[in-house]
């Protein structure tokens, strides 16, 4: 990824994989905190929908975890949760 942050959106190559491949060309959104769903710093990554894809990009995120980010796939309800926990969102909103 490029270095973030960056509130402008930008359209960056995502490189993984062993011998550093291009995995796709991407659209990248950054949402900083406050002003995000969440409350908090969100990263979007727009990646072409083949299955190839989306698997190969996954798998090199997945393998952030020990690195600065903190990258995995997001649980059921885990945004609007954290809305919540951040008063972004109120309990009538959630319901």
């Amino acid at each position: 990824l490029p270095s973030y942050p960056k509130e402008d959106p930008s359209f960056s190559s995502l490189i993984g994989g062993v011998e550093a491949e291009v995995l796709d060309s991407s659209l990248v959104l950054y949402f900083p905190r406050p002003n995000s769903f969440t409350g908090e710093d969100v990263v979007e990554l727009h990646v072409h929908g083949s299955r190839a894809v989306v698997s190969d990009v996954l798998s090199v995120l997945s393998k952030l975890e020990d690195q600065e980010f903190n990258c995995r796939p997001a649980e059921r309800g885990e945004f609007t949760s954290r809305a919540y926990t951040n008063g972004k969102l109120g309990l009538c909103e959630v319901e």
